[in-house]
This record gives C-alpha cells, sequence and structure tokens, in this order.
C-alpha cells in the first residue's frame, strides 16, 4: 500500500483481559488508498462466539494467551464491512448483524454493535458519507453475520431492505444455497435478511469471476459457505484483497494486551480456523494483500 495512503485510526484497543473489548474502543474506520481508490474498513461492531469452535484444533491453552474468552467461552469477533468509493459506484461489502434481531439473539451471540440505528451506519457517516449514498452492496456470503444489516424492521414490525434505493450483489449459487432448508445451515441463513431483498427485486446475481465495476472484482472463494466469494479492488498499479474466507473479516487484529497483531495495521487478518477446509483464493503472485 502507499506510505501515504492515510488512516483515519490504526490505534490498537485495549481493554481489561478480564472484561474483553467492546465495539467503542475499536476504530469505527481505518482508511487506505488502493491507486485511485479509497476503502474504508467500517467496524459495525461485535459478535461474540465460542473460542472452541473458532479456533478448531488449536489447543484451548494456545488461543486464549492471544485472546481471553469471557465466562461463556466466548471470544470477541469484529463484524468489519468494507466501504469502496469506486469510480462508478459508492460499494457497501456486507452488512454486519443489524438491529432486527430480538434480545434472545443478541444476547447468544453477544451482539454489541449500537449506534443510529447501528454502528454500521455511524461508520459510514465517519467516512463522510451518508446510509443513502450507497449504491451497491456486495455481499460475500448470506449467514448472518454478514448479511443481517441489509435487511431492517419497520416500526409496524414488517421487514425491509436496508438500502432500498441500492442492488444488492451475490454470487448465484449462493443466493440459490441460502433457501435449502436443512439443519446443518438454517441457522445461518435466515429468511428474514433474504426475503425482503428477493421481494423487493433488488438482487444482482453473478455467476464466477467478474468485474463487477471498473476496479472492483468478485473471485469465487469457496469453503467458508460453497459459493463464497471475495472482493478485489485494483486501481492504478495497487491491489488489495482484504475479503478473503472464512473468518478473515472478524479478526480484531490485536493482541489481548493491545498490541498490534500484524505490522501497518491491517485491515483485515486471518485468525482462528474453520471446520470447513478452505482453499486458498487465487490472488496474481505480488499482489498487495490485506488478510
Amino acid at each position: 500500500m502507499p506510505e501515504n495512503s492515510g488512516s483515519t485510526s490504526n490505534s490498537a484497543p485495549t481493554a481489561d483481559p478480564e472484561q474483553g473489548y467492546t465495539a467503542p474502543e475499536l476504530p469505527l474506520v481505518r482508511t487506505r488508498q488502493v491507486g485511485g481508490i479509497r476503502v474504508h474498513a467500517v467496524e459495525a461492531g461485535l459478535q461474540h462466539l465460542d473460542g472452541g469452535a473458532m479456533f478448531g484444533v488449536v489447543p484451548r491453552t494456545l488461543w486464549e494467551r492471544r485472546i481471553r474468552p469471557d465466562a461463556r467461552h466466548r471470544i470477541p469477533l469484529a463484524l468489519r464491512c468494507l466501504l469502496i468509493e469506486a469510480p462508478e459506484s459508492l460499494i457497501l461489502v456486507d452488512t454486519g448483524v443489524g438491529r432486527k434481531e430480538d434480545d434472545r439473539f443478541r444476547d447468544i451471540y453477544g451482539i454489541d454493535n449500537a449506534g443510529a440505528p447501528s454502528r454500521l451506519e455511524d461508520g459510514i457517516r465517519a467516512a463522510g458519507f451518508e446510509p443513502t449514498d450507497v449504491e451497491t452492496v456486495i455481499l460475500t456470503h448470506l449467514h448472518f453475520d454478514h448479511a443481517g444489516g441489509a435487511t431492517l424492521r419497520r416500526d409496524d414490525g414488517s421487514l425491509a431492505p436496508s438500502f432500498p434505493w441500492a442492488q444488492y450483489v451475490v454470487q448465484e449459487g449462493e443466493l440459490a444455497f441460502s433457501g435449502r432448508r436443512n439443519e446443518r445451515i438454517r441457522a445461518s441463513y435466515t429468511p428474514e435478511n433474504i426475503e425482503p431483498i428477493t421481494e423487493a427485486g433488488l438482487w444482482h446475481t453473478v455467476s464466477g469471476e467478474v468485474e463487477f465495476t471498473r476496479g472492483v472484482h468478485l473471485i469465487p472463494t469457496p469453503g467458508h459457505t460453497p459459493h463464497h466469494q471475495c472482493i478485489q479492488v485494483e486501481s492504478d498499479g495497487g491491489r488489495l484483497a482484504p475479503h478473503l474466507p472464512a473468518r478473515c473479516l472478524h479478526s480484531l487484529g490485536t493482541s489481548r494486551s493491545g498490541s498490534q497483531g500484524t505490522a501497518g495495521g491491517r485491515l483485515a487478518r486471518v485468525q482462528g480456523h474453520h471446520a470447513e477446509d478452505a482453499p486458498r483464493p487465487r490472488i496474481p503472485q505480488n499482489s498487495h494483500t490485506r488478510g
């Protein structure tokens, strides 16, 4: 990345290891310049999931040195989205959890994303835009922690797209797979996050690798889900591929002591392991990656 790329904030959060992080302790927005395209990493809040499930075969004695679990054995995971100032569209990549779920859901998953109406919208404003400026919403996949903020619940209890003026972009296979109501996936793919967009006719599906708009490429990266996709930004010799498989976009990117986990305050880092065997994404050699 260029040295003069600039950053709203790269400071590491600090927290009492016994208490864990809270969303306000994370930088709301971190910004990088990729050639002629500005990319903002927006912290849309936190969720807390079982540490053993996240790290898989890694022994707890090792991973808890890195990130201490709470009393329910959960670790904080960032709900990190991207806002891309592409030449032809303002693009939001993923939407976090949103604010429509009930208290029981929020307690089970340890959701911490309060804002106006959520921390995602706060982050969009902190980057210098209004939520109504978003023209395209790209979803890497349709799990609730990436697509939950794609829809909202109105005061009358009905559901609607959160960005009704935007197109929602997803791999065709991912949208079809989300409709399979088998017990292994139904907890992750909730109809409330998908059906309002279908009813509004806002889905724009792609199949395989495409340059969606100038400088923004969609690349299939199956593994975490069968039709997961990553986003690669390329402009004027710069290249960034921050949305990789597994849980790179959930990593806090810091150690429990508050020190940077990697040099330069990377937009995303892989931390933990998923039961699914995710292959490496096909990224051109000598690319500048943030993974």
